[in-house]
């Protein structure tokens, strides 16, 4: 019904369009940029304009990720999902849209290889004057430099929004799959995974010597050397005296302790800090997970999540494998 109502007020546009028809083949121009596993493509408005339609067609076996445009608010995209390969954008403006404006980014995933854009400029105006804009076509190429270390996995989307998390995590060692072919990214993490992981951030310093206060961490088990070291350190205190609970669940808030405490060891900021009133259960953290959670707010580690239309903490929920993988990515590039 709204690309109606635009493609209406568009009509009428060019009905009471008074000017002489403005002849204009580099109206709109477009090139496509090669990245990591896809390519973008820009279209720029090289003339000033108040209103107009972009129709875009390229090959269906490129899955569209991201659309972009320079326009703010005032546009409708039409992209169905039933029509894969094609999509439109439409515009009406009160003022003038200024020339050299990025109509539309485009960014796409796909295989290795050459593609080609159908691009179509479409009843483009200026304070009644009609500008022509020819249809045109924009080559591109998608080539993979590296492979993508999710491609490894069966379980893991190259789509998804942890998928450049994970790649970062599995790219640097720091977490690996649950076997050769699943990562599991909506799996539990588990507490002794936690602490596996912040000690091979740490370097896998030497633990000769040190003593496991734990009674339930067996001596050679695969978390034994990170558990020693984070306990040897004050990172990690146990649920209790002598219980280390490996197995279980970890929590968001007990997340969130473990990078604080991780954070103060490497002398990263531990300085910035957010209230957490802004969420409907800030009040339901724990006490002793308070100022971690403040500071992983503050620093942009922990953002919420989306429960029945609220963003919420959820302090005590599970931490899944792909969040923490995000979360240490965030960490590394805006903490450590």
């Amino acid at each position: 019904m709204k690309m109606r109502f635009f493609s209406i007020l568009l009509a009428l546009c060019l009905l009471l369009s008074t000017g002489v028809l403005a002849a204009s083949p580099e109206a709109v121009t477009g090139s496509a940029q090669a990245l990591e596993t896809g390519m973008e493509l820009t279209l720029i408005l090289h003339t000033a304009n108040t209103n107009g339609k972009i129709a875009v067609s390229y090959p269906a076996e490129l899955e569209l990720l991201e659309t972009k445009t320079g326009f703010g608010d005032e546009v409708l995209w039409d992209i169905d999902p039933a029509k894969p390969g094609e999509l439109s954008l439409a515009w009406i403006s009160a003022r003038d849209i200024p020339a050299e404006t990025t109509a539309l980014t485009l960014t796409l995933m796909g295989k290795p290889g050459s593609y080609t854009f159908q691009v179509s400029p479409q009843e483009l105006q200026r304070d009644g004057t009609e500008i022509s804009c020819p249809a045109f076509s924009v080559n591109g190429q998608i080539v993979h430099d590296k492979p993508c270390p999710s491609a490894a996995f069966q379980d893991l989307s190259q789509t998804a929004w942890y998928h450049t998390g994970v790649d970062y995590v599995l790219e640097r060692n720091w977490m690996i799959g649950v076997s050769a072919t699943h990562f599991c990214p909506g799996n539990d993490m588990s507490r002794a995974m936690m602490i596996t992981v912040l000690y091979r951030l740490a370097g896998e310093p030497d633990v000769s010597g040190l003593e496991c206060p734990f009674r339930d961490v067996k001596l050679g088990s695969w978390y034994a050397d990170a558990v020693c070291w984070a306990a040897a350190n004050q990172i990690a205190f146990g649920v209790s005296g002598e219980h280390f609970n490996p197995s279980g669940t970890l929590t968001r808030e007990q997340m969130a302790v473990l990078l604080y405490r991780y954070a103060k060891l490497q002398k990263a900021d531990t300085a910035t800090t957010a209230e957490l009133t802004d969420f409907p259960d800030g009040a339901s953290v724990s006490s002793w997970a308070k100022d971690a959670m403040q500071w992983a707010v503050g620093t942009g580690l922990i953002c919420g999540i989306q429960e029945n239309g609220k963003l919420l903490l959820d302090p005590r929920g599970n931490s899944t494998r792909a969040q923490v993988a995000v979360i240490l990515m965030r960490f590394q590039e805006e903490v450590a």
